[in-house]
């Protein structure tokens, strides 16, 4: 039996995106295997890969693929990212934040959870 898992005492990394006025929240440090797999199989790219591509070039698909994770991390397990981009468009009212996990657990409200 393998042993117990502990978490890191350093604050996480968390990401919030602003669609339309709805507020996504991905913490970072909690991305599964599963859904780095899943990201994967949908886009063709890594978690690393659509962070490089958000600060290089951050086109509709990368805030989808985003959009997509902070949405199955929050409950939306069975949610395509085939649904959450054809949501999206370039008339997408978006805005991003970045915040420690502390922050983002105070008075939050995440879309989907």
């Amino acid at each position: 039996m393998p042993p117990p898992r502990t978490r890191k005492q350093q604050p996480q990394t968390v990401l919030r995106m602003i669609v339309d006025g709805v507020t996504y929240t991905l913490r970072v440090d909690e991305i599964s295997a599963l859904d780095a797999a899943a990201l994967r199989r949908a886009t063709g790219s890594s978690f690393a890969g659509v962070m490089r591509a958000a600060q290089e070039d951050a086109d509709i698909d990368v805030v989808a693929a985003l959009v997509w994770l902070a949405r199955r991390q929050n409950g939306e397990e069975h949610l395509t990212f085939e649904a959450v981009a054809a949501e999206l468009d370039y008339s997408t009212d978006l805005d991003f934040e970045e915040a420690d996990a502390k922050a983002a657990d105070l008075g939050e409200v995440n879309a989907g959870g």
